[in-house]
């Protein structure tokens, strides 16, 4: 088996490094390789006095598949107090497809597709519905106005089937916000 083509391509995201590589073998389809990030970040912080929440979501973390943060289907339960500013910084850190965030309100099942409206006005990544291009960024931002228990989903059809999904609280009791993984 010999090597045809290798492509590196190298992006910086967030102040975060973050590789990928596609190597296609001879008689074969290509072999992809999906971004690395290489340091965890700061997934959560919290400003009490400006009642700020900063939050860090990357789609396909450390994975090539269906995730947030490197955990899928529930794995994840993002705490947040009420009336909290939640300033998000998106990273679909996929090298094969779209991927977008949306909070929506959690009904005793998971949404479907298409997904339900955002729980908060402003609560979805940029072209949400179609999802952010592998390797790009993007800041949204919402007021976290009504506490109850959401649900953090990607709404790229089907996606949430596969499991691209967690938990997102929020609290009228939390005086930080946190992220728990399981």
């Amino acid at each position: 088996m010999t090597r045809q083509l290798v492509t590196v391509r190298v992006l910086k995201l967030t102040g975060v490094l973050i590789a990928s590589s596609l190597v296609a073998i001879s008689g074969s389809l290509p072999a992809f390789s999906a971004p690395r990030v290489k340091a965890d970040p700061k997934w959560v912080s919290y400003n009490s006095s400006t009642h700020v929440v900063k939050l860090t979501i990357i789609a396909s973390y450390a994975q090539p598949t269906y995730n947030f943060d490197g955990v899928s289907s529930g794995a994840l339960t993002i705490t947040v107090p009420l009336h909290s500013r939640i300033k998000v910084t998106f990273t679909n850190a996929s090298a094969m497809m779209p991927h977008g965030a949306e909070i929506v309100k959690y009904t005793g099942s998971l949404p479907g597709s298409p997904p339900p409206a955002p729980a908060f006005k402003g609560a979805t990544s940029p072209n949400y519905l179609h999802g952010t291009q592998p390797g790009d960024v993007q800041h949204f931002s919402f007021v976290a106005g009504k506490a109850g228990k959401y649900l953090l989903i990607c709404p790229v059809h089907n996606h949430v089937s596969h499991g691209h999904w967690d938990w997102f609280v929020v609290s009228a009791k939390a005086k930080t916000a946190t992220a728990v993984f399981k």
